[in-house]
């Protein structure tokens, strides 16, 4: 069987980054890690979480841009929540702009838009 959906959220102790094997998570259509006391980057291999449709990583510690690969790789998606307890993670303007072109969003929460 695959997994198609994964929940670790509202766990304050849970701490770490978020491996880069997540990538490997292709018939996945739910993440839900939001809660918890993650950091570092977002890895650019959540890209390869082609089935996705709900990410949410909010009220973590995340930093950094966030990778092109979710809104360019991922055309199932329609829930998208990335706010963060810090003002650490972004969108990058060109990001932006590449999301106000798909229209299939249920759900938007986005971190702060500026200057990669």
């Amino acid at each position: 069987t695959l997994l198609t959906y994964l929940e670790i959220d509202r766990f304050p102790k849970l701490g770490g980054t978020i491996p880069k094997t997540i990538g490997k998570l292709w018939a996945v259509r739910e993440i839900q890690m939001w809660g918890n006391n993650l950091e570092g980057s977002i890895p650019a291999e959540i890209s390869g979480c082609v089935a996705l449709e709900t990410l949410g990583l909010s009220t973590n510690r995340l930093s950094g841009p966030v990778p092109e690969g979710i809104w360019k790789s991922m055309p199932n998606l329609s829930s998208l929540s990335l706010f963060q307890s810090t003002d650490e993670l972004y969108i990058s303007r060109e990001g932006a702009e590449a999301l106000k072109t798909r229209n299939q969003f249920k759900k938007l929460k986005l971190p702060s838009i500026r200057d990669a």
